[in-house]
């Protein structure tokens, strides 16, 4: 368990926080730990997982060189989101579907949950 985990576990605990923000700062900080890794320009294991789509991160492999701008803890979480927003916004309008109206609060949880492992993994490679 690491240090995110626990904190969002003492935040629910002092009632500082609901479950529904929990859940979702909980659901950023997942996908980014287990799918957006800032090593998805290697053959690593977020980009492993992906599973049979891991194809679409081939461009992103291409243009990223290894602890480039990728391990940058602001632009690469960036750099990735815009990426697979795009594939996101591209199937919304090829299935003609509706993205889900989510309150403001929520999206900065979700962001702040999706930077976080990005800014740990910065400070293991010892950037800092």
């Amino acid at each position: 368990m690491d240090f995110a985990v626990l904190f969002l576990i003492t935040l629910l605990l002092l009632n500082r926080l609901d479950v529904e923000k929990a859940a979702f700062f909980a659901a950023g900080y997942l996908a980014s730990l287990y799918l957006f890794s800032p090593d998805l320009d290697t053959k690593s294991k977020s980009y492993r997982r992906w599973g049979p789509l891991r194809h679409i991160w081939l461009p992103y492999r291409i243009f990223s060189r290894h602890r480039g701008i990728s391990h940058n803890p602001v632009i690469g979480p960036l750099i990735r989101l815009l990426y697979i927003g795009v594939f996101i916004l591209g199937l919304t309008v090829l299935l003609k579907t509706n993205v889900p109206s989510i309150p403001f609060t929520n999206v900065l949880l979700l962001l702040s949950g999706f930077w976080t492992p990005s800014i740990m993994h910065y400070f293991l490679d010892g950037k800092i």
